[in-house]
């Protein structure tokens, strides 16, 4: 009798431990299921897309840049200086792709045209 109770025991005690190493594992792939994925290049899209923005509204507050020419040329900085961008708290817009430079001193082109204004950033 003693031999049936050892036996029921050791047998719960290895159902107890399979299930728990299967809901450990089970547990751990739905943890990562539920992470959100980086898109490094969307980001990058997003930031341009929005200084984009920022210079079409410059252009249209500031109507005066197109009296000599059409065409003005000017740098994300100067989006910062008007307070028309908001950088980083180094004063830096940061690159999603490439966390060590800056897109700072990225050229952005505007021009005015019948239609609207164009902005184009140099990639």
């Amino acid at each position: 009798m003693s031999l049936v109770k050892d036996k029921k025991i050791l047998i719960l005690g290895i159902i107890l431990v399979v299930f728990t190493i299967i809901y450990f594992i089970i547990a751990n792939q739905i943890s990562y299921a539920f992470e959100p994925e980086y898109d490094m290049n969307a980001a990058y899209e997003a930031t341009i897309d929005t200084i984009k923005k920022s210079a079409e509204y410059y252009a249209n507050n500031n109507p005066d840049i197109f009296a000599a020419q059409n065409v003005k040329v000017i740098k994300v900085q100067d989006l910062i200086d008007q307070q028309l961008y908001t950088p980083n708290s180094q004063g830096d817009v940061s690159n999603p792709i490439n966390s060590e430079e800056t897109l700072n001193e990225k050229r952005i082109t505007i021009r005015k045209e019948t239609d609207g204004i164009v902005v184009t950033i140099d990639k």
